[in-house]
């Protein structure tokens, strides 16, 4: 049923659910997607990532739990154009994952909550006009 994903062009956010990263290719070719909520993706690792990469117009990306690390951060910081992140209890991600997000010309709002392996002064890494948002 995923395959059938990239041929509604009016298609322009997705929250998938239990979808194997393998999954994500068809995501991947969504050409229109603007949002992608990854709830209830605990499953989810780098290897989707790698598909959601190519999305050339994604403005907003969250992630809640899943199995992502700073390398999805370093492949997330080469999509010039994502404005908006959250990031929720990502346990693999750390500030060096974060700070790799800084290169991003169209970031205006990050959040970040009950992300262990981050600390507060990474706010500091990220251009002052970025809106941070940071809880444990």
């Amino acid at each position: 049923g995923l395959a059938a994903l990239p041929s509604f062009p009016a298609l322009r956010e997705l929250m998938p659910i239990d979808v194997p990263d393998d999954g994500y290719r068809h995501i991947g070719a969504c050409d229109a997607l603007e949002r992608l909520v990854l709830m209830y993706c605990r499953e989810t690792t780098d290897a989707a990532t790698a598909h959601i990469a190519r999305l050339p117009g994604l403005a907003r990306y969250f992630a809640s739990y899943t199995r992502i690390s700073d390398r999805s951060l370093e492949m997330l910081g080469g999509m010039s154009s994502l404005q908006q992140i959250e990031l929720s209890g990502c346990a693999g991600v750390t500030n060096a994952g974060v700070a790799a997000l800084a290169r991003l010309p169209r970031l205006r709002e990050l959040r970040l909550d009950g992300m262990q392996g981050v600390m507060a002064d990474i706010v500091g890494v990220l251009p002052a006009d970025v809106d941070v948002t940071f809880s444990t």
